[in-house]
């Protein structure tokens, strides 16, 4: 009996770990409980975070395989260097300490993304980020319902603009809608795996979270991938023709969504600039021509307090901390070289996923396509790119390097059967 005991509790502690991980990655909870006395985070300076991420990389680290991380770092050749690229720019970063430290952190925790995909299977990550989200979802309704305002935006938060909205667990509403985005993609995928009821109210319960935490965007959005999810299952009965008219359908209507723009986003109140998102991407375009090639350094723009002031003034809006553009953030920290290097793999990516998808019915390319469709259009209205120790990103490499190895195996199979 005692024999038996480490096969049924070691299973159990590495999904735990797994779970917890990507609870600590998402921002829930944590940055909470750490924000100052003017409810502005202070977790990521603070010795507590560090020692808590330190100990989440040590623990993986101590059980990390060395051929399984080699084997993923070339089956990911072209991820890898793009990670490499980002964790030594630093070295022309500055503010060199910060920098050096988060460049650091984005290194470890890519490599921690890169061992998952190369490890786990789709289902398993899946199941994993599903309670991980499940978690947040509850603790955050408890919050908003019964803890009065600890939950909801303030009046100290964008100068009292989203007054109200919901923000759970989190430090600032749009980090509890994306999540609320992210779940909802997610259970998509997983109510066409297992065609369970359950997925279908959970898609639901995070669509009104996301209403309620006042992100149109990310509605919008969610929906949208939600479609080309279903519009991509077509490619399981063997209907490529159809797939293609479906994606085809898809794209023009999302298309027509953002030629009328101002149309659908008055249905909801909102200005069609996106909350001056768009003034701000064209003050930050003269920054960017100061150093368009490598940029700024990772994440060391906006920790330049006098770059960061000087949007502020320019703006005349405080505590901007993102270009609430995934991409145009790329180009601020890696220079034009690491945005069409980004770019190359997403696209190589996800007409990859697209193409396999028409010949093999794999779930793994089903979800690498539909993650990726949510992904470009996220980071649109939103900073989740390249991040250290964050949930989009810790996603991005995981189903890049799942992606990666699955096309692989197809690949080794394929050959194997035309020589016999």
């Amino acid at each position: 009996m005692k024999m038996n005991q480490p096969k049924a509790f070691y299973p159990l502690v590495s999904y735990s770990f797994h779970v917890f991980l990507l609870i600590m990655f998402s921002g829930a909870f944590f940055p909470l409980l750490v924000q100052d006395q003017d409810g502005v985070s202070a977790s990521e300076s603070g010795f507590l975070y560090t020692i808590v991420f330190l100990g989440i990389y040590i623990s993986y680290l101590v059980n990390f395989n060395l051929n399984l991380l080699i084997k993923a770092i070339l089956e990911n050749s072209l991820l890898f260097g793009l990670i490499v690229l980002v964790s030594f720019s630093f070295l022309y970063s500055e503010i060199s300490v910060v920098a050096s430290k988060r460049c650091l952190m984005f290194f470890l925790s890519s490599l921690i993304a890169l061992n998952l995909g190369q490890k786990l299977n789709l289902l398993y990550f899946l199941n994993c980020s599903k309670v991980a989200l499940l978690l947040i979802t509850i603790t955050s309704l408890f919050v908003i319902f019964f803890l009065g305002d600890i939950g909801k935006m303030d009046d100290t938060q964008n100068m009292g603009m989203h007054l109200g909205a919901w923000k759970g667990v989190f430090i600032h509403k749009n980090k509890f809608g994306k999540i609320m985005a992210l779940q909802a993609l997610l259970h998509g995928f997983l109510y066409l795996v297992y065609r369970k009821r359950r997925h279908l109210l959970l898609i639901l319960i995070s669509i009104i979270c996301i209403y309620f935490s006042d992100s149109t965007s990310a509605i919008l959005i969610a929906l949208a991938s939600l479609a080309f999810m279903f519009v991509c299952t077509v490619s399981l009965k063997g209907e490529n023709v159809k797939l293609i008219g479906l994606i085809v359908l898809t794209l023009s209507l999302l298309l027509f969504v953002f030629i009328e723009v101002d149309y659908i986003f008055g249905l909801f109140g909102k200005e069609a600039d996106l909350t001056g998102r768009i003034p701000l991407w064209i003050i930050l375009w003269d920054f960017i021509l100061e150093k368009p090639l490598l940029g700024y350094g990772f994440e060391n723009f906006w920790t330049n307090e006098s770059i960061s002031h000087e949007v502020w003034t320019q703006m005349n809006w405080n505590n901007i901390y993102q270009a609430h553009n995934g991409f145009v953030d790329v180009i601020i920290s890696a220079g034009f070289l690491g945005f069409v290097w980004l770019i190359w793999i997403i696209l190589k990516t996800f007409f990859s996923a697209i193409l396999w998808l028409s010949k093999h019915p794999d779930l793994t390319f089903l979800w690498t396509a539909s993650f990726f469709f949510f992904f470009i259009f996220y980071n649109m209205i939103e900073s989740s790119t390249i991040k250290h120790n964050d949930a989009f990103w810790l996603f991005f490499v995981v189903t890049v390097s799942l992606h990666n190895k699955v096309k692989k195996q197809k690949y080794i199979h394929e050959n194997i059967a035309i020589l016999h």
